[in-house]
């Protein structure tokens, strides 16, 4: 039972001192392209364990992955449209030429909770 213990112990310090684990933001802007054209909108995925796969799913849908956030600089307004199984935050973000109103209407459509910028 103690050999078990340890190992586990050892596991689990192996997998934080690795990255495994670990929360962090990432996001993926749609401004500058994306596999639809480019979009006035940037999703971010907030305190999740997914980080890295979330910015390699933009990569292969034409979006610019970054760590961190989406800017908030410049937009109107946004809606988290979700949580995922470990607790993280789905937000989408809006910028020019949507409007406040388009994004509230959109929340409200989607039965997502609006979002201050």
């Amino acid at each position: 039972m103690t050999r078990i213990l340890i190992l586990a112990l050892a596991f689990f310090v192996l997998s934080v001192s690795s990255g495994c684990g670990i929360l962090a933001s990432s996001s993926c802007d749609f401004r500058d392209g994306g596999a639809n054209g480019s979009e006035p909108r940037c999703q971010e995925r907030v305190e999740t364990l997914a980080s890295e796969a979330f910015k390699a799913t933009c990569t292969v849908a034409q979006g610019a992955s970054a760590n961190g956030k989406c800017p908030r600089t410049g937009s109107v307004g946004g809606c988290e449209i979700g949580t995922q199984g470990d607790g993280s935050k789905v937000n989408d973000w809006y910028y020019p030429p949507k409007t406040r109103a388009d994004v509230e209407m959109e929340c409200m459509r989607d039965n997502a909770k609006f979002l201050e910028p």
